[in-house]
């Protein structure tokens, strides 16, 4: 069995997967693998608050070459573009494995919030914070 067969079983392979050498994938997997919380929902089961507007309850997301793929994914309700900053990673008492925070602005590059995202899980959202949507 390769390295990347043992994966199949929790989910469905991520598309950034291909395009990375295997040594740093399996790097990125042994992360998610560590992580006691890690699940394939669309929210963690632990998160409490507003969803991905909060640290104590980030967006689950596939690994960490999952944080831009999600927020290329997004749109404001209305359909506008966002652009995004990240800020840095931070911890919460509910949450196992550290958050990265990413500052969202407008089309004019106004801040209007801050997005977290949680890279050490088996499957990426398939839901959005809100006040914004899939492209």
């Amino acid at each position: 069995m390769g390295f990347f067969d043992r994966f199949k079983k929790k989910s469905s392979q991520p598309e950034w997967l291909s395009q990375m050498p295997e040594q740093m994938a399996g790097l990125i997997f042994n992360q998610i693998q560590s992580n006691p919380q890690a699940c394939a929902h669309d929210e963690i089961p632990q998160g409490f608050g507003k969803f991905g507007l909060e640290s104590t309850n980030p967006v689950p997301v596939y690994g960490v070459p999952s944080n831009e793929l999600y927020l290329r994914r997004l749109a404001l309700k209305n359909g506008d573009k966002i652009s995004w900053k990240r800020v840095g990673s931070l911890s919460s008492s509910n949450i196992s494995m550290s958050i990265d925070k990413y500052d969202i602005q407008n089309a004019r590059g106004e801040t209007i919030c801050d997005i977290f995202l949680s890279p050490y899980h088996f499957k990426t959202s398939e839901k959005c914070p809100e006040g914004f949507k899939f492209k």
